[in-house]
């Protein structure tokens, strides 16, 4: 844990900030443009959603200024609470420590770990919160199995203490949406000194991921939860328990009253995202969330009601992410109430990842495609050389478009001159020799029976022909139509020549994801 020297920050408005590296995330927040009586009428007209450069400018600086490297960089999850000595905590899920370069890229070898906090104090970032030491950080908090790690929800104060919900993850593949829920619990801090004390469970019932959202109304401490069922099928439910007692008794919602219950705990509202947020403006009680009935939506839509357990109703669209596009996708939008401004205009948050991976097997899926294509066109007896030729034009003319449409890509770490100049020197040589052993006529037995003698029957015949005394006539043909789209235009060397450059692609793909 480190503490940075203060700055002056002018008027808190937005942020909006991009970090790269594996699952480079950007928390966006902007102002919601609505008078505090608009907004709690139902229906509301229109909202104005302003991003704002002053909150950025601070995230920022804080983030790329490298005179401690043991602290945040970049994050997802940006919750926020307001402390009784006006301090503000951040809460945040993944996170990125260290060195920033430049150019807002990092070199290898950055500290990543799974939640932190920061402080805000008088205006500025001046605080990172994380586990271990400054040379070797770890996450602020660790469940007991190290197998599993926790990303955060909302926070409340309870007198003294500060209570921070968490929920328990594990991953259960190599992909980057193979992870699983597994439990809740609750984080508690010591105030003013935010020690952690201690993380014990808590409800989780139903598979419910309580703590995406806290409100404080009534006496009661309101705990909204995601039901995670699938990418799209998500519901909200909801429980409570007396204000300044979470570990006391819960009650939850039943869609018609409250019970003691967990099990009786109702889905209320489908499209909720696992994060979310709720405010109470004026007399009605607000939720914004992106919508996750659209896989990855770019919406941010809003839910109003006129008690804390709802029924959430009158959906509004509040604002379109600019950055859902080129592979990137935004999710977990959240409430600031404690930044509201004497306009009345709320702080809204959002998380933006990216696809990098699948710029980087482009190739691989694109081939996928174009094998496709060429089953379709067999398909349909149209498996001629201009009908080829314009398909290869259009994927050619799409792919430039595509790639002029995002200028910006991702900027790897440097490959040392020695290492570029031996990796040149043996890739040249190497291609030299394969390619012009691959333009020579196919002679082996297998290419000019199997993969080359059933795509010249394909191309001589203009497609797909019934073959009932050729076993290899029965297999899938994926590559086969990718020689056939070569044959169209090489002839015999079109198997070994397509093999080749898929082979010259290889040694690019495995440098790029090293790097």
């Amino acid at each position: 844990m480190k503490t940075k020297s203060s700055f002056q920050f002018a008027f808190l408005n937005a942020l909006a900030r991009r970090w790269f590296q594996r699952g480079g995330f950007l928390v966006s927040l902007a102002w919601l443009a609505a008078g505090s009586n608009a907004l709690a009428e139902a229906p509301v007209a229109a909202v104005t959603v302003t991003p704002d450069s002053a909150f950025q400018a601070m995230f920022e600086s804080y983030g790329n200024d490298n005179t401690l490297l043991d602290d945040w960089t970049g994050a997802d999850g940006a919750l926020s609470v307001l402390l009784p000595d006006g301090r503000v905590v951040w809460d945040f899920s993944d996170t990125f420590l260290g060195f920033v370069n430049r150019d807002n890229s990092r070199p290898p070898g950055q500290p990543f770990i799974n939640n932190s906090m920061i402080v805000q104090d008088s205006g500025a970032l001046v605080q990172t919160l994380h586990g271990g030491t400054a040379q070797s950080p770890t996450s602020l908090i660790i469940p007991v199995d190290q197998n599993a790690w926790y990303w955060v929800g909302d926070m409340t104060v309870e007198g003294d203490r500060l209570r921070v919900f968490v929920m328990e993850f594990m991953r259960t593949g190599p992909g980057p949406f193979d992870f699983q829920w597994v439990s809740n619990a609750i984080a508690s801090f010591i105030l003013p000194d935010l020690t952690l004390e201690d993380v014990v469970p808590t409800h989780g019932e139903n598979n419910v991921m309580y703590g995406a959202a806290l409100l404080e109304e009534g006496g009661y401490t309101y705990i909204y939860g995601t039901e995670d069922v699938s990418g799209t099928e998500k519901y909200l439910h909801i429980a409570r328990a007396t204000a300044g007692n979470l570990f006391g008794a819960w009650e939850f919602y039943t869609g018609t009253g409250w019970s003691s219950d967990p099990t009786a705990s109702a889905r209320l509202l489908r499209g909720v995202g696992n994060g979310f947020g709720v405010t109470k403006v004026g007399n009605r009680f607000l939720l914004f969330t992106m919508d996750s009935l659209v896989p990855f939506s770019a919406e941010l839509v809003m839910y109003s009601s006129t008690n804390p357990e709802g029924p959430f109703a009158n959906r509004m669209h509040v604002y379109w992410t600019p950055e859902s596009r080129n592979g990137l996708f935004t999710y977990d939008a959240h409430v600031h109430p404690e930044f509201t401004d004497t306009e009345g205009r709320l702080l809204l948050s959002y998380d933006v990842n990216t696809f990098h991976a699948h710029d980087l097997l482009a190739a691989i899926t694109g081939s996928a495609l174009l094998s496709l294509i060429g089953f379709v066109v067999c398909s349909l007896k149209m498996a001629r050389a201009p009908v080829f030729l314009t398909l290869g034009l259009t994927a050619l003319a799409a792919a430039l478009r595509v790639f002029k449409a995002n200028p910006q890509r991702e900027t790897l770490p440097a490959i040392p001159r020695f290492w570029t100049w031996l990796f040149a020197i043996g890739f040249v040589l190497y291609s030299v020799l394969y390619l012009s052993n691959s333009l020579a006529p196919e002679h082996s037995p297998d290419g000019s029976t199997y993969h080359l003698g059933l795509v010249a029957r394909y191309f001589r015949d203009g497609g797909f022909v019934l073959q009932t005394t050729n076993f290899y006539a029965s297999l899938s043909q994926g590559m086969e139509m990718l020689f056939l789209f070569a044959f169209a235009f090489g002839r015999h060397p079109a198997a070994a020549t397509v093999h080749c450059l898929f082979l010259l692609t290889l040694p690019f793909l495995i440098l790029s994801y090293g790097r």
